[in-house]
């Protein structure tokens, strides 16, 4: 892990920019979180810089998201220092690779996961020849060879092939070229080596026979073969050949006649039947008196009638109908009341049936569905191809202000529209010089009124200055008082718009000790008026005396305090307290709390001081066994202990749910003991976890190089908090354990410790 202080920065430089994605993964605090991600820039860039408080950084994850290799260095730089590498500089992250570090070591993964090793440059020297008799050494040079280094070898004729000889090392100081020939003696004596006779047009094919010859093995035909043999090609020389026509030794009276007693199947001619039999069945048939009567066996051998409604009854049909028939429950012949596809339409308690969907013409509507055009009609705003215009032939429908427009009308019925009331076809033809006038709610013509109906403007013949026909004016009435009502009033006079009203006023009197009055006075006190008051009629032993009883507010003098308020307890809400130990609680006095120290864990001790609960932050464990494991054997039983063996290249699998309580690791474990004593052993472990709701692999860590001093039969913990560095409460979590060593690895289970 790497400890970072406030302000101090993991940095990163890439050789490419936006194509290196990074993860940080740590604590703050106590919490394990992830700490940044992005993508590395070209130029050297805060990964994550520490705030107020100081991180451990667990982990550092870098994936090259690129088509092609890229570089990259990391460096730790403190607040006020300079940036120091922390891992190799400009180190070569390959297509898809992922290069991984806790701050101790670091790993880079292929795409297959597997660890990617490096090579480092070595001095080079020209090897020395090689020789048969030279013994393998460790050598005492300093100096590497090259890959394309080459050694001198000492070369030499291979000797003869002569017979099947013993296995030897000889006792040459050369070596044979790769390409080097023995020589094969052709014969066939007593252990030498067989070889092909025959030259290139005689040399044996595929599917031809082997025959000796003096030098060796050449091929022969199938009938090369038979020649030799001087056997005809198909002729009878073993029993499992075919037989020769002979069907006259198995007929009638033939040497090997062929009894067909207890033959099975129909021969091809009609048989003799015995009388015996045919008087069976003749009797069984007499025995039928109607149609569909039954012959049913009352015995070995024994047949009698029976007719079809006794045959009912012995195979108790009728009750199995009317059981079938009474049957009403949901799975009768498949049925359902879910809409479920190939099954019979079972209607629920209610009487409904269900079905999914309709999708073409013919198929069974939903009330969803039928609701769902409803609506969707309703909603339409021309449905039937309604229209606001004065449409022949079409449906009303209102414009967006609610209008219709109708066409005008032409009999009686028509809508009447605005303009033409004078079309009704009811209304009497109207006379010239006469208008109609309404009488008793019926159109009736009248004379029109003398001076010619409504009468032109005129209003300026009413202007009270100059007009031909003014209107009376005068001053408006009397003065405004006090106790004066509204009123119509009597005058046969307007008043113009711009007249004025008086209203009289008058000075104010002084403030006196009386009662409130209303005044008889008959003027108004203007706004800006002014009441003398004296303050001796307020002051003790004036007429208006005031009593300070129940005033808020500070009097400009100190007061007296009377004794029962001076004993009288201090209301809470009174108290205003400061950053100051004054009056707080101590072993010998009652008092204030101590101010808090903003320390969650911490609590206040009998001598008033704030201290760390001992033992540290309290912990919860649990225990998950082993789960299953890939091939090899299962459960065993091991001094009392249910173990699952892990053979080499196998794997146990445990997974587990994350408390809602969780808060970070404290331990996290698999446990076993080894079963043999060979150390170390390769243990490959690898987690995948996540959140209800993601995919199962969104976060995923392993660790594929570690080793472990496990002892044989001595309780081992193999320590996994470093592939479980994201995990939180409520994460489903699985683990595996692979084994990669000669002996077993016996697994008990998964063991957390967190906080």
């Amino acid at each position: 892990m790497i400890v970072i202080d406030n302000g101090d920065a993991i940095r990163g430089i890439a050789e490419v920019a936006s194509q290196l994605d990074f993860i940080v993964n740590g604590y703050v605090g106590t919490t394990a979180t992830q700490l940044a991600d992005g993508q590395m820039a070209s130029s050297e860039t805060d990964l994550y810089a520490s705030g107020a408080n100081a991180t451990v950084v667990t982990s550092i994850t870098i994936v090259n998201t690129d088509s092609s290799a890229r570089t990259f260095t990391l460096y730790l730089k403190p607040s006020a220092g300079t940036s120091r590498a922390i891992s190799p500089v400009s180190l070569d992250l390959g297509v898809g690779h992922s290069f991984y570090t806790d701050g101790q070591r670091m790993v880079v993964l292929d795409k297959t996961g597997g660890v990617v090793t490096t090579s480092i440059a070595l001095s080079d020297a020209s090897p020395n020849t090689i020789e048969p008799d030279d013994s393998a050494s460790a050598g005492t040079g300093t100096a590497a060879s090259r890959a394309d280094h080459e050694h001198a070898i000492v070369g030499g004729a291979p000797s003869a092939l002569l017979e099947v000889q013993a296995q030897a090392e000889g006792s040459s100081t050369s070596f044979a070229r790769a390409d080097h020939d023995h020589a094969i003696v052709h014969d066939i004596t007593d252990n030498s080596l067989v070889t092909v006779d025959g030259p290139t047009a005689g040399a044996p094919a595929s599917g031809e026979y082997a025959k000796w010859t003096a030098k060796g093995l050449e091929g022969k035909s199938k009938a090369e073969q038979l020649s030799d043999l001087n056997v005809a090609d198909g002729a009878d020389v073993t029993g499992s050949n075919a037989p020769q026509a002979h069907a006259a030794s198995h007929q009638n009276a033939g040497g090997d006649e062929i009894s067909v007693a207890a033959l099975s199947g129909l021969l091809a001619d009609d048989q003799h039947v015995l009388d015996a039999e045919v008087t069976a069945v003749a009797t069984a048939h007499s025995l039928a008196t109607a149609v569909s009567d039954f012959l049913v066996a009352s015995g070995a051998g024994v047949f009698v009638k029976q007719t079809l409604a006794q045959v009912k009854t012995l195979l108790a049909i009728a009750s199995d109908i009317a059981t079938h028939a009474a049957l009403s429950v949901a799975g009768t012949h498949g049925s359902t009341t879910a809409a479920t596809a190939d099954k019979l339409v079972h209607r629920d308690a209610a009487g409904r049936g269900k079905v999914v969907a309709p999708s073409v013409a013919g198929d069974i509507a939903l009330k969803s569905t039928v609701t769902a055009d409803i609506t969707t009609h309703n909603n339409v705003a021309n449905a039937h191809g309604a229209v606001s215009t004065a449409t022949a032939s079409k449906i009303v429908v209102r414009d967006a202000q609610g209008q219709a427009a109708f066409a005008a009308p032409a009999g009686a019925g028509d809508a009447l529209i605005k303009g033409t009331r004078h079309l009704i076809a009811e209304m009497p033809t109207l006379t010239t010089d006469k208008i109609w006038k309404g009488v008793g709610g019926v159109p009736t013509e009248v004379d029109v009124p003398a001076g010619g109906g409504a009468p032109d403007a005129h209003k300026d013949s009413h202007d009270p200055n100059d007009g031909s026909d003014a209107l009376d004016t005068a001053a408006p009435g009397t003065n405004i008082t006090p106790e004066q009502a509204n009123a119509v009033g009597v005058s046969h006079s307007l008043s113009r718009s711009d007249h004025m009203h008086y209203i009289p006023s008058g000075a104010p009197g002084s403030i006196g000790a009386g009662a409130n009055a209303e005044g008889t006075g008959a003027a108004f006190a203007r706004t800006d008026h002014n009441h003398q008051h004296t303050a001796a009629l307020h002051q003790n032993g004036g007429t208006a005396e005031i009593g300070v009883t129940g005033l808020s507010g500070l009097l400009a003098d100190d007061q007296h305090v009377l004794d029962t308020e001076v004993d009288a307890r201090v209301s809470d809400a009174l108290i205003t307290t400061t950053d100051v130990t004054t009056n707080n609680s101590s072993t010998s006095k009652h008092g204030f709390l101590k101010k808090l120290d903003n320390s969650a864990t911490n609590f206040m001790n009998g001598q008033g001081n704030w201290t760390a609960v001992a033992g540290g932050t309290p912990t919860k464990e649990f225990w998950v066994p082993v789960t299953s494991i890939s091939t090899g054997l299962a459960a065993n039983n091991s001094d009392n202990f249910p173990t699952r063996n892990v053979d080499d290249g196998e794997e146990a699998f445990m997974s587990f749910f994350t408390p809602h309580d969780f808060s970070s690791i404290t331990e996290a474990v698999i446990v076993g003991w080894a079963h043999g004593a060979n150390q170390p052993y390769d243990l490959d472990i690898v987690s995948a976890y996540c959140a209800a709701g993601e995919d199962h692999a969104t976060h995923a860590e392993s660790d594929l190089v570690s080793t472990y001093a496990a002892l044989n039969h001595v309780i081992y913990e193999v320590d996994v908090s470093g592939i479980l560095s994201a995990l939180a409460a409520g994460d489903y979590c699985g683990i595996s354990l692979e084994q990669n060593h000669a002996d077993w690895f016996k697994v008990l289970g998964f063991r957390m410790k967190y906080a």
